[in-house]
Protein backbone atom coordinates (compact mmCIF):
# COMPACT_ATOMS: atom_id res chain seq x y z
CA UNK A 1 0.00 0.00 0.00
CA UNK A 2 0.96 3.71 -0.78
CA UNK A 3 -1.23 6.25 0.86
CA UNK A 4 -4.64 6.17 3.15
CA UNK A 5 -5.54 3.12 4.79
CA UNK A 6 -2.24 0.22 3.98
CA UNK A 7 -4.69 -2.29 6.28
CA UNK A 8 -7.98 -2.00 7.39
CA UNK A 9 -10.31 -3.96 9.77
CA UNK A 10 -13.59 -3.17 8.92
CA UNK A 11 -17.05 -3.74 11.05
CA UNK A 12 -17.83 -7.17 12.22
CA UNK A 13 -15.14 -8.72 11.45
CA UNK A 14 -14.62 -9.81 14.92
CA UNK A 15 -11.01 -11.17 15.97
CA UNK A 16 -8.39 -10.47 13.40
CA UNK A 17 -4.60 -11.14 13.44
CA UNK A 18 -2.35 -9.85 10.74
CA UNK A 19 1.28 -10.68 10.84
CA UNK A 20 3.82 -7.87 8.90
CA UNK A 21 6.96 -9.63 8.00
CA UNK A 22 10.46 -7.87 7.74
CA UNK A 23 9.85 -7.42 3.74
CA UNK A 24 6.81 -5.81 3.87
CA UNK A 25 6.43 -2.14 2.79
CA UNK A 26 3.75 -0.18 4.35
CA UNK A 27 2.55 3.63 3.80
CA UNK A 28 -0.76 4.93 5.53
CA UNK A 29 -2.05 3.92 8.24
CA UNK A 30 -3.27 0.29 10.29
CA UNK A 31 -6.57 0.26 11.51
CA UNK A 32 -8.08 -2.47 13.35
CA UNK A 33 -11.59 -2.62 14.16
CA UNK A 34 -13.84 -3.76 17.18
CA UNK A 35 -12.94 -7.68 18.59
CA UNK A 36 -9.76 -9.31 20.02
CA UNK A 37 -6.78 -8.28 17.53
CA UNK A 38 -3.69 -9.33 17.17
CA UNK A 39 -0.85 -7.56 14.99
CA UNK A 40 2.57 -9.21 15.01
CA UNK A 41 5.10 -6.79 13.22
CA UNK A 42 8.66 -8.74 12.81
CA UNK A 43 11.15 -6.24 11.76
CA UNK A 44 9.15 -4.36 9.18
CA UNK A 45 10.11 -0.32 8.24
CA UNK A 46 7.27 1.48 9.85
CA UNK A 47 9.16 5.00 8.75
CA UNK A 48 6.15 5.45 6.40
CA UNK A 49 3.40 4.46 8.82
CA UNK A 50 1.13 7.39 9.91
CA UNK A 51 -0.52 5.05 12.77
CA UNK A 52 -0.88 2.07 14.33
CA UNK A 53 -4.56 1.75 15.89
CA UNK A 54 -5.93 -1.61 17.77
CA UNK A 55 -9.12 -0.37 17.21
CA UNK A 56 -12.32 0.47 20.04
CA UNK A 57 -9.48 1.19 23.37
CA UNK A 58 -7.21 0.09 25.82
CA UNK A 59 -9.44 -1.06 28.24
CA UNK A 60 -10.68 -4.21 28.87
CA UNK A 61 -13.39 -3.85 30.48
CA UNK A 62 -15.07 -4.69 27.49
CA UNK A 63 -13.93 -7.74 26.94
CA UNK A 64 -11.48 -6.81 23.71
CA UNK A 65 -7.81 -7.71 24.25
CA UNK A 66 -5.90 -6.11 21.52
CA UNK A 67 -1.76 -7.34 21.14
CA UNK A 68 0.89 -5.70 19.49
CA UNK A 69 4.01 -7.48 19.27
CA UNK A 70 6.94 -5.69 17.71
CA UNK A 71 9.93 -8.10 17.19
CA UNK A 72 13.19 -7.43 16.05
CA UNK A 73 12.72 -3.68 15.90
CA UNK A 74 15.20 -1.53 16.13
CA UNK A 75 15.35 2.36 15.85
CA UNK A 76 13.46 5.38 16.39
CA UNK A 77 9.52 5.04 17.19
CA UNK A 78 6.67 8.05 17.72
CA UNK A 79 4.63 6.82 20.63
CA UNK A 80 1.91 8.86 19.97
CA UNK A 81 1.24 6.64 16.29
CA UNK A 82 0.39 3.43 18.84
CA UNK A 83 -3.25 3.95 19.54
CA UNK A 84 -5.76 1.63 21.49
CA UNK A 85 -3.75 -1.50 22.27
CA UNK A 86 -4.31 -3.16 26.02
CA UNK A 87 -0.81 -4.77 25.56
CA UNK A 88 2.59 -3.82 23.69
CA UNK A 89 4.74 -6.04 23.76
CA UNK A 90 8.39 -5.72 22.60
CA UNK A 91 10.95 -9.16 22.18
CA UNK A 92 12.98 -10.77 19.16
CA UNK A 93 16.16 -8.37 20.34
CA UNK A 94 14.64 -5.27 19.67
CA UNK A 95 16.14 -1.99 20.53
CA UNK A 96 13.74 0.48 20.33
CA UNK A 97 13.36 4.15 20.93
CA UNK A 98 10.14 6.14 21.78
CA UNK A 99 9.95 9.33 20.26
CA UNK A 100 7.59 11.82 21.93
CA UNK A 101 6.01 12.51 25.08
CA UNK A 102 3.48 9.72 25.84
CA UNK A 103 2.41 5.90 25.14
CA UNK A 104 -0.81 5.32 25.96
CA UNK A 105 -1.45 1.76 26.51
CA UNK A 106 -3.43 -0.92 29.05
CA UNK A 107 -3.61 -1.73 32.66
CA UNK A 108 -3.63 -4.27 34.89
CA UNK A 109 -4.28 -8.26 33.77
CA UNK A 110 -6.56 -10.82 32.22
CA UNK A 111 -6.20 -13.99 32.75
CA UNK A 112 -2.82 -14.11 34.69
CA UNK A 113 -2.10 -12.06 31.32
CA UNK A 114 -0.47 -8.56 31.89
CA UNK A 115 -1.61 -5.33 29.65
CA UNK A 116 0.80 -2.51 29.10
CA UNK A 117 4.10 -1.72 27.80
CA UNK A 118 5.88 -5.75 28.19
CA UNK A 119 9.72 -5.65 27.83
CA UNK A 120 10.77 -9.11 27.08
CA UNK A 121 14.43 -10.52 28.50
CA UNK A 122 16.69 -9.27 25.93
CA UNK A 123 15.04 -6.86 24.15
CA UNK A 124 15.69 -2.60 25.24
CA UNK A 125 12.72 0.25 25.34
CA UNK A 126 14.58 3.37 25.15
CA UNK A 127 13.66 6.94 25.92
CA UNK A 128 14.24 10.02 23.94
CA UNK A 129 12.28 12.68 25.49
CA UNK A 130 13.67 14.59 28.55
CA UNK A 131 10.18 13.89 29.85
CA UNK A 132 8.23 10.88 28.68
CA UNK A 133 4.78 9.43 29.79
CA UNK A 134 3.79 5.44 30.10
CA UNK A 135 0.17 5.90 30.41
CA UNK A 136 -0.63 2.52 31.58
CA UNK A 137 1.30 -0.51 33.02
CA UNK A 138 4.85 -1.16 32.17
CA UNK A 139 6.50 -4.92 32.84
CA UNK A 140 10.16 -4.69 32.57
CA UNK A 141 12.02 -7.91 32.17
CA UNK A 142 14.38 -6.44 29.10
CA UNK A 143 15.92 -3.15 29.92
CA UNK A 144 14.38 0.07 29.91
CA UNK A 145 17.22 2.80 29.54
CA UNK A 146 16.74 6.63 29.93
CA UNK A 147 20.43 7.10 29.36
CA UNK A 148 21.37 9.69 26.91
CA UNK A 149 24.62 11.49 28.08
CA UNK A 150 22.54 14.11 30.22
CA UNK A 151 21.21 13.68 33.50
CA UNK A 152 17.63 14.81 34.67
CA UNK A 153 15.43 12.51 32.57
CA UNK A 154 11.99 11.91 34.09
CA UNK A 155 10.41 8.44 33.16
CA UNK A 156 6.82 8.25 34.47
CA UNK A 157 4.24 5.38 34.71
CA UNK A 158 0.93 6.21 35.50
CA UNK A 159 0.21 2.50 35.69
CA UNK A 160 1.86 -0.55 38.14
CA UNK A 161 5.34 -1.39 37.94
CA UNK A 162 6.71 -5.25 37.71
CA UNK A 163 9.35 -7.54 35.90
CA UNK A 164 13.11 -8.30 37.03
CA UNK A 165 15.08 -6.51 34.66
CA UNK A 166 17.27 -3.53 34.13
CA UNK A 167 16.41 -0.15 34.69
CA UNK A 168 19.23 2.01 32.88
CA UNK A 169 19.94 6.26 34.58
CA UNK A 170 22.51 8.70 34.49
CA UNK A 171 23.18 10.05 36.96
CA UNK A 172 26.11 13.02 38.68
CA UNK A 173 27.66 11.42 41.67
CA UNK A 174 27.65 14.01 43.94
CA UNK A 175 25.61 15.50 47.61
CA UNK A 176 21.49 14.52 47.33
CA UNK A 177 20.80 17.71 45.48
CA UNK A 178 22.62 16.12 42.72
CA UNK A 179 20.61 15.74 39.52
CA UNK A 180 19.51 12.14 38.15
CA UNK A 181 17.06 10.70 36.21
CA UNK A 182 14.17 9.03 37.84
CA UNK A 183 11.30 6.90 37.02
CA UNK A 184 8.12 7.59 38.77
CA UNK A 185 5.30 4.88 39.23
CA UNK A 186 2.19 6.08 40.13
CA UNK A 187 0.47 2.53 41.09
CA UNK A 188 1.85 -0.37 42.81
CA UNK A 189 5.38 -1.56 41.79
CA UNK A 190 5.45 -5.67 42.11
CA UNK A 191 7.83 -8.76 40.96
CA UNK A 192 11.56 -9.39 41.12
CA UNK A 193 13.84 -6.61 41.65
CA UNK A 194 14.94 -4.25 39.33
CA UNK A 195 18.77 -4.04 38.40
CA UNK A 196 19.86 -0.46 38.15
CA UNK A 197 22.82 0.54 35.88
CA UNK A 198 24.11 3.48 36.73
CA UNK A 199 26.36 5.65 34.11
Amino acid sequence: STSGRAIFDGPGNGNTTVTLESAAVISGSIVLGDGSDSLFINGADLSQVSSIDGGDDASTADGYVDRLTLAAMNGPQAANKFLNWERITLTGNSDLTWTGNTLSTGSGSLASEAMGLVVNGGSTSRIASTTFSIAGDLTNDGLVALTNAQTGNTLTVTGNYGGGGTLALDVALGDSSSPADRMIVEGNTSAGPTILSIS
